[in-house]
């Protein structure tokens, strides 16, 4: 049977088939899947793969957990990965040094130099970062920062908007007050987060030369001073976040990450970022994890960090995880300068982890280059090769006809579903 079956193979279905399989792994190449280019000078990777320094496991260089605020900020501590062959180079420390004295301005020239872009779209724990990147580029003395809020920062899109600029780098904020595309906002903010973003991705080229390397969402934090405002006796009274509240920001924070995807080049790197616990009320209560913060508690915090880790996941973000990098402290004092903002010291480490990972783009890119370059030719030759083989070999055969066979299912399948649509929507509904 099989053997007057196998002559009725058409050299289209063999060429079909095998044009497919190839577009779709060149495409998925492309996206990243396959293998990476490595620079030179670049350190083999795991896989080949780029290293995702934000969520891969480290640790405090010394003994951090042990010391005081005080401590910290005169010997900060260094945070390096476990993989030796994804170490952290300390970039922030040479940048920094390049920009002392220019208040964190670059002088003359145009941004098309400046080899790291990163934009922050998020709330005042990202302005912070920024913030204490470029007071360490005026020399001024971290403990001391609070002489002047903005001092050595721009305003490159409005007031809310601020950049720092360095010879090796641009930092760039794009603050926005909450994932509800309605509000209403804390402190009667306005303007909804999608029209920010898109405002802040339309700028930053004209501002910096070119689109942004590197950028990262978090902006948590005002979603849950947002909460507290509106409802202080029902949702802060509960120690878990409502299911249906938690859902519907996981849905609008899904389409800010679809906006975001969508409104940079591909060789843009996307992250995320999650929260590091907050201090702790005077008087906490009895119940460790579920004790409050000054604007919320901290199992809300977790649930709002476990749902970015779930949602970079589906859509390929990287995830900067702040929260596991300071639960290996004891107290939040000693990673924060307030209640909720980093300490100038965690800022740096931050902002070095972020150089970082900006400096794997030009991998990200040669990867993409190379998919064109060699994947099509070579997917060409393969085509080519498996209809000849297929023609007059009748091992491939039966391959080719279960290949045709699922194709045709697939089709039919899709045809009926659209004949039920057709008819269920010509049929009347009954009054």
């Amino acid at each position: 049977m099989h053997s007057h079956s196998l002559k009725r193979v058409p050299v289209w279905a063999s060429a079909g088939v095998a044009c497919a399989l190839l577009l779709w792994y060149c495409s998925r190449g492309a996206r990243g899947v396959a293998t990476f280019v490595t620079s030179p000078g670049t350190p083999t990777r795991p896989g080949n793969r780029q290293c995702e320094y934000g969520s891969l496991p480290g640790r405090w260089i010394g003994s951090p957990g042990v010391l005081g605020a005080e401590q910290l900020a005169a010997a900060p501590p260094r945070w390096q990965t476990i993989d030796p062959r994804c170490q952290l180079a300390t970039l922030l420390d040479s940048i920094v040094a390049a920009g002392i004295g220019t208040c964190g301005r670059k002088s003359g020239g145009d941004d098309s130099e400046q080899p790291h872009r990163i934009l922050m779209l998020g709330d005042s724990v990202d302005r912070t970062v920024v913030r204490d990147v470029c007071h360490a580029a005026a020399g001024l003395n971290p403990p001391q920062r609070a002489v002047d809020g903005q001092a050595c920062m721009e305003q490159w899109v409005g007031d809310d908007e601020w950049a720092c600029r360095l010879p090796g780098a641009v930092f760039a904020v794009q603050p926005f007050w909450g994932v509800s595309p309605l509000g209403p906002y804390n402190r009667n903010r306005t303007g909804a987060a999608r029209q920010r973003i898109q405002k802040a991705l339309a700028k930053f080229p004209k501002s910096f030369g070119a689109a942004p390397d590197l950028a990262v969402i978090g902006a948590l934090l005002w979603d849950l001073a947002r909460w507290k405002i509106i409802d202080p006796d029902g949702i802060m009274a509960s120690d878990q976040l409502p299911s249906e509240l938690l859902l519907e920001w996981m849905g609008n924070m899904e389409d800010l990450l679809k906006l975001l995807r969508a409104g940079v080049p591909s060789t843009t790197m996307l992250a995320v970022h999650t929260l590091p616990f907050p201090r702790l009320a005077a008087k906490p209560s009895a119940a460790g994890s579920l004790a409050h913060g000054t604007i919320t508690r901290h199992a809300h915090v977790a649930q709002l960090n476990a749902a970015m880790r779930h949602l970079a996941g589906v859509h390929g973000y990287q995830v900067l995880d702040l929260e596991v990098m300071t639960s290996q402290f004891h107290q939040a004092g000693q990673y924060l300068a307030d209640n909720t903002h980093p300490a100038p010291w965690l800022s740096r480490a931050v902002a070095n982890i972020l150089l970082n990972m900006a400096r794997e783009v030009p991998l990200r890119a040669d990867n993409q280059a190379a998919q064109g370059v060699c994947c099509y030719p070579a997917a060409a030759a393969f085509i080519i090769a498996f209809v000849i083989a297929s023609c007059y070999s009748p091992l491939f055969h039966p391959l080719v006809e279960t290949l045709i066979l699922q194709l045709q299912r697939a089709a039919s399948h899709v045809r009926s579903a659209q004949r039920i649509a057709n008819k269920s929507q010509s049929t009347p509904s009954m009054p």
